[in-house]
C-alpha cells in the first residue's frame, strides 16, 4: 500500500466549529483508538506537508506520538533520531 499504519501522518477531525470540536494528529496507528466523540468525523492522510501546516499541527499531536514537530515546523519519527 501507499501508506504506512504506523509512519504515514494523518490528522483526524471531529464537529470542527463547533465548542467541543476535536483535532488530533499523529499516525493512523496511534489514531485508531483516539476517542474524537460524538459524530461528524473527517481523517485527512497527509502526504508533503509544509513547514507552516505542520507548526499549526504540534498542539494537536497525540500523546507519546512517535512524530515530534521542532520549532522550525520540521517533521522528525522520535524512533529514528
Amino acid at each position: 500500500g501507499a501508506y504506512l499504519p504506523d509512519k504515514t501522518l494523518c490528522v483526524g477531525l471531529a464537529r470542527l466549529g463547533q465548542p467541543d470540536q476535536c483535532i488530533k494528529a499523529g499516525t493512523l496507528e496511534e489514531l485508531k483508538d483516539a476517542d474524537f466523540g460524538s459524530p461528524l468525523h473527517c481523517m485527512v492522510i497527509c502526504g508533503e506537508v509544509h513547514d507552516m501546516e505542520l507548526e499549526a499541527l504540534r498542539p494537536y499531536l497525540v500523546e507519546n506520538s512517535k512524530f515530534v514537530i521542532d520549532v522550525e515546523g520540521s517533521l522528525f519519527d522520535r524512533e529514528e533520531s
